[in-house]
């Protein structure tokens, strides 16, 4: 699918692919991620990503499946856990 955004032509799939690339790299890293995406936001590690999904496990949400194409692009960032400790 393309679409126009300030007169250029965008390929979506183009988005597609770099939302994949984001994703690939935390999982491969074991790294827990930050995701926003049309249904709200996940915390936690990805334990499986394909080409149109992802699977991630919350610790509070518990494990979710995420369509690539509903998440936001710069949504996706490293999560790190803020302990508060009494």
């Amino acid at each position: 699918m393309f679409y126009f955004n300030n007169d250029t032509m965008i390929n979506d799939n183009d988005k597609g692919q770099r939302i994949y690339d984001k994703l690939l790299y935390y999982f491969e890293k074991k790294v827990s991620v930050h995701v926003n995406s049309s249904f709200g936001y996940r915390n936690g590690l990805i334990i499986d990503l394909n080409d149109s999904m992802l699977v991630i496990e919350d610790r509070v949400k518990g494990e979710t499946q995420i369509f690539l194409e509903e998440i936001y692009e710069d949504s996706i960032s490293r999560y790190v856990e803020e302990w508060k400790h009494d």
